[in-house]
């Protein structure tokens, strides 16, 4: 087993192929993996992984600029939850920033096909506080467009079944 002083060249920002380390490993400053003909980087990892940087503006980001999938989850436990978030903010938990989207769908839940019960979206709100009065609400679509010139549908709801009624 190669120690971490063996697999560190003398270069401060290269890392020689090959070796293990074991134990905790702490990285100052910037970590770039890259590499070619697919994946930067592959490993089998076991046990919990966590990435805390109290300093920075973006814990993580994932910059895709070739074809294919950014970013992929593949929960195979069916009684865990794939992506859970817990949020202390004041703002927006999720917020997605689609500017140069032109097709297509910014949010696409697809192949919900095997739900028997339950729903493919859920909102559950137990507010008392949130007032109807002012803006916002527990749905809330803006539209701040130019819509005069074209048809625009804030809400577009298709039951697409010969059979299906209501």
């Amino acid at each position: 087993m190669a120690s971490f002083k063996q697999l560190i060249s003398t270069t401060a920002d290269h890392i020689s192929s090959g070796g293990t380390i074991t134990g905790d490993l702490t990285i100052s400053g910037d970590l770039t993996v890259s590499g070619g003909g697919g994946f930067a980087y592959s490993e089998v990892l076991t046990g919990d992984m966590k990435i805390t940087n109290a300093g920075a503006t973006v814990g993580l980001e994932v910059e895709q600029t070739g074809n294919g999938v950014a970013f992929t989850i593949d929960q195979q436990d069916g009684d865990q939850f794939a992506l859970y978030v817990d949020s202390a903010t004041v703002g927006d938990t999720i917020h997605i920033d689609a500017p140069a989207s032109i097709a297509g769908h910014v949010i696409n839940i697809d192949s919900a096909d095997a739900l028997s019960t339950g729903s493919a979206i859920r909102v559950d709100c137990g507010s008392t506080a949130l007032a109807s009065t002012a803006t916002g609400g527990l749905v809330e679509i803006l539209h701040d467009a130019d819509s005069d010139t074209n048809v625009n549908n804030l809400l577009y709801i298709v039951n697409d079944h010969a059979d299906s009624t209501g």
